[in-house]
């Protein structure tokens, strides 16, 4: 296992990922874990619920490469 020079850092939202997964466009099904941040791999519109929100909020037109900054 390599050496972690950050290991003893504290985690925040601006640090980067310490964990990635896939995603995979899905109507009713909630992600596993919060995210920091979405990587966007196909163009198109992203319908999302932010962690502390009660509604979905769709970013239209969002290109591939973009990266959302959302929790």
């Amino acid at each position: 296992m390599p050496f972690d020079t950050f290991s003893r850092n504290s985690d925040s939202p601006g640090s980067p990922a310490r964990h990635c997964f896939a995603i995979v466009p899905a109507d009713a099904a909630e992600l596993g874990s919060v995210t920091k941040a979405v990587y966007v791999g196909t163009a198109g519109d992203i319908v999302l619920r932010a962690v502390e929100s009660d509604t979905d909020v769709t970013f239209r037109n969002v290109s591939a490469g973009a990266i959302i900054d959302v929790r």
